[in-house]
């Protein structure tokens, strides 16, 4: 994929991966997340007390995974050392929720996850990987 197509297609509705090392003795912590991508920036949420949080906040190199599941697939990774906060501003939140839940499900959504209680994490793309199958079928 061009860098237009692969920024593109983080714009969309995808759930990613946020890929954490642990330290030798483990393998890797990979959990789910619902983002925003703009700019060349990568948004999620995380709750504080998380052992994800715990290893964002050591500022591991972390990679980044989002793919089309339905024929022709399409996938697009990246890797990125983490910019970690703390607290999640409301108006991002709402934002993140709204790509991912129905209307009527983003207040109780965003009752239920206080954002004094989260981190926000942005990631900037350092190294990419992707492939559009559909590309790979047109050789």
């Amino acid at each position: 994929m061009t860098r237009d197509e692969r920024e593109a297609f983080l714009q969309g509705l995808h759930v990613g991966i946020v890929v954490v090392p642990r330290d030798a003795s483990a393998a890797p912590l990979a959990s789910p997340v619902w983002y925003s991508y703009d700019a060349g920036v990568l948004t999620f949420v995380t709750g504080a007390a998380t052992e994800k949080a715990r290893l964002l906040a050591d500022n591991r190199p972390v990679t980044f995974i989002a793919q089309d599941e339905a024929a022709p697939q399409r996938f697009v990774s990246f890797e990125a050392r983490p910019d970690v906060s703390p607290g999640a501003d409301a108006a991002e939140r709402r934002a993140i929720a709204r790509r991912y839940l129905p209307g009527d499900a983003i207040d109780g959504f965003l009752a239920m996850t206080p954002g004094e209680h989260l981190i926000t994490v942005r990631l900037r793309p350092d190294r990419w990987r992707s492939s559009d199958f559909a590309k790979l079928a047109a050789m």
